[in-house]
């Protein structure tokens, strides 16, 4: 959705928040399918959860696009801050316990601030 609702303002804003959260989620999916295969999930259903990784961003990102789509700037904005402090929330809970225990992934969290910081730097690039 997020991707969906920068997509709605400039198609510049919607690459750029698709290419944080790809960056930001990559180690995520990888640690997913590394965990599926280490409890026997059978190869055949571990590709389908990978498609379906893809098939629920676009999804995602089409139906942000088409309730957006011809909104007013005021809806639009009031969207865009809701969309970021969900990205905010979801760093804080996703990264402070992550650092407050021991993880089977110690570089996650090193990869989640990377996937961050490269969002902020495209930002300030695209600008």
């Amino acid at each position: 959705m997020a991707i969906g609702v920068g997509s709605s303002l400039t198609l510049g804003a919607g690459l750029l928040v698709a290419a944080g959260l790809a960056i930001n989620n990559v180690p995520l999916a990888f640690l997913t399918m590394a965990t599926a295969k280490r409890q026997g999930v059978p190869p055949e259903r571990r590709r389908r959860l990978s498609i379906l990784f893809v098939v629920i961003i676009l999804a995602g990102a089409m139906l942000g696009y088409g309730v957006i789509e011809g909104q007013s700037e005021l809806v639009k904005l009031t969207l865009v801050a809701l969309v970021s402090g969900f990205l905010i929330t979801m760093v804080t809970q996703t990264m402070i316990p992550e650092a407050h225990r021991q993880s089977a992934a110690p570089s996650l969290g090193m990869f989640f601030i990377g996937g961050l910081s490269l969002f902020a730097l495209m930002s300030l690039i695209v600008d």
